[in-house]
């Protein structure tokens, strides 16, 4: 018979031999790019998660700022000293009809980075785009405090968090022919009464550590975090247009989602790939869920939320099936691809269904290009529209064929 000690001393060698084969464990990336799981990934993700907490009772405890993205809602001076700081604006809007518009407009000291696409699909024209398509580098105009304009293009905050003006009047090629054409007018008016969601903090906390503890972190990796301010948050509305191509007059009513991100220090050039889905649903649910692999920061990044309509509440992301390594390389997006997510302790099964991809070709080098995939989505049975967005590092710059 073994006695106490021996028993205490084979279970001390037993657990320590199991922690050991348990924490010797490094297994390769997946494609040298996606990583996996380390015999430290638990100890990691409990670390993390901790932290996350702690950093969010420390904000509890300092003063409430109400409402304070009211003052994003305006043109940012751009931040003497951060030469790739940015000033975002975009608007992601379609309806079940197959109506689409999507516009960005992105400030840097230099430059606009911006696109406009339109689709009406009454029109019979197919997609419509800006005459400098596919690429998004406009002219900068004179600043001012107002509205972000350039080249036709007007987003005016009329009441922050409230209401915006859309204002396109010039020419708008044809995606699938260039060299055709129209005169187009737009007046937009985009409305909202719901709150925004701020991508910063309005986290799942477990969900962001389990992506992040993937990661090697070490002092590089968390002095990399610390590159530059960033503000992101997103709101959901109703955009309400006044279109006329040529002599044709058209009214559309598009569910519409406005995002905005300022930071200082802007790099599309760290990004590998990008998969992030913005749609809306017939009972009036709108989602924002997808993944980001930008390497020097988290290769497996997932994250987003739900805006329920019937319980008026945003949820975050709490964990979803959908991997950048499971479709294809660099530019070779899906068009037909389903995934599953959690959000609010509810379980969703997504089917998204691509019908046109205008690209453009983003950053001062064209440093990435982005497929703006229009679909329809099918979200537990319900119908939904909006757009796929893929991002893809382009490592010939502008020297792409």
């Amino acid at each position: 018979m073994f006695g106490a000690i021996e028993i205490f001393l084979l279970s001390v060698s037993v657990l320590f031999i199991v922690l050991v084969k348990c924490t010797d464990k490094n297994p390769p990336p997946i494609f040298g790019i996606y990583q996996r799981k380390s015999g430290l990934y638990w100890f990691k993700v409990l670390f993390l998660y901790l932290i996350f907490n702690l950093h969010q009772i420390k904000q509890f405890f300092k003063e409430y700022e109400l409402n304070k993205f009211e003052k994003f809602e305006k043109p940012q001076k751009m931040p003497v000293g951060f030469e790739k700081a940015t000033d975002v604006v975009t608007f992601t809007g379609a309806n079940k009809n197959g109506d689409y518009l999507i516009v960005n407009f992105g400030k840097r000291h230099q430059s606009v980075d911006g696109y406009f696409f339109l689709k009406i699909k009454d029109s019979q024209l197919g997609v419509l785009a800006l005459a400098n398509y596919p690429d998004n580098e406009l002219k900068k105009a004179a600043e001012n405090d107002y509205e972000y304009s350039t080249e036709g293009i007007e987003l005016i905050c009329v009441e922050p968090l409230k209401k915006w003006r859309i204002i396109y009047k010039g020419k708008m090629v044809q995606v699938d022919n260039t060299k055709i054409d129209h005169e187009v007018e737009i007046e937009g008016v985009w409305t909202s009464d719901l709150p925004a969601f701020d991508k910063a903090t309005n986290l799942d906390y477990l969900n962001t550590a389990k992506c992040i503890a993937y990661e090697k972190l070490n002092k590089t990796y968390f002095n990399n975090l610390k590159t530059g301010k960033r503000d992101v948050y997103d709101q959901c509305g109703i955009l309400q247009l006044k279109v006329t191509i040529g002599a044709k007059n058209y009214k559309l009513v598009l569910d519409t989602s406005k995002s905005r991100s300022i930071e200082n220090n802007t790099d599309d050039s760290l990004y590998y790939k990008a998969g992030f889905h913005q749609f809306s649903t017939e009972n009036g649910d709108f989602f924002n869920v997808g993944q980001a692999c930008v390497p020097l920061i988290a290769s497996r990044l997932s994250g987003g939320f739900v805006y329920n309509a019937k319980h008026k509440e945003f949820y975050p992301v709490q964990k979803c099936s959908f991997e950048l390594y499971k479709y294809g390389g660099i530019d070779a997006s899906p068009d037909d691809y389903g995934f599953t997510f959690r959000a609010g302790d509810k379980d969703y099964a997504v089917i998204v269904a691509a019908k046109d991809a205008p690209y453009v070709y983003s950053g001062p080098n064209w440093e990435t290009k982005t497929y703006l995939k229009m679909s329809t989505f099918k979200v537990n049975g319900k119908q939904g529209w909006g757009v796929a967005k893929w991002i893809y590092r382009n490592v010939d710059g502008k020297d792409v064929k």
